[in-house]
């Protein structure tokens, strides 16, 4: 009556280690299939992610300001962005920007034609590397802000330069 008993631990403990072993090999397998992504490595961004839109609007807004045509520039189709995690966010673009309808003085590009006439339509392929410092400090709510904006509408202390 008092003999060794059967105990179910020894059947689920085994059945747990199976599952566990496979989880294991499923995730090596799927693994493989991508490579291995490096600490500060550039990575595909999407082109409707925030911080890439962020960084398009002031790129062009910053190459408007500098042009001396009389025609507002807007990116036509977005080539491909990446980005990279350092001290900050680095946005790589590969843009094609074509020339508008509106004049300088007009505020919203967004909803300017591109010119259809053979000499006042222009689209070409530009590079460009949006950088976004890590300047920020955390409001007494715990959200961050940035410690300088400045006059740029990107903010967080950003470097604009062409590739």
């Amino acid at each position: 009556l008092h003999g060794p008993r059967r105990t179910m631990g020894a059947p689920w403990l085994l059945l747990a280690a199976l599952a566990l072993a496979l989880a294991l090999a499923a995730g090596a397998a799927l693994a493989k299939d991508r490579p291995p992504r490096l600490l500060g490595g550039l990575m595909d961004a999407e082109e409707n992610d925030e911080g890439v839109q962020r960084a398009l609007r002031f790129a062009m807004s910053e190459y408007n300001k500098a042009s001396n045509d009389k025609y507002r520039s807007r990116v036509a189709e977005v080539l491909q962005a990446r980005k990279q995690i350092v001290s900050g966010v680095k946005y790589y673009l590969n843009v094609k920007v074509g020339r508008t309808t509106c004049t300088k003085s007009s505020t919203e590009v967004q909803d300017c034609e591109f010119h259809s006439t053979p000499e006042l339509a222009k689209v070409w392929h530009r590079k460009i590397l949006a950088e976004v410092m890590s300047t920020l400090q955390l409001d007494t709510c715990g959200w961050p802000v940035p410690a300088d904006l400045g006059s740029h509408s990107l903010g967080y202390g950003t470097v604009l330069t062409s590739v």
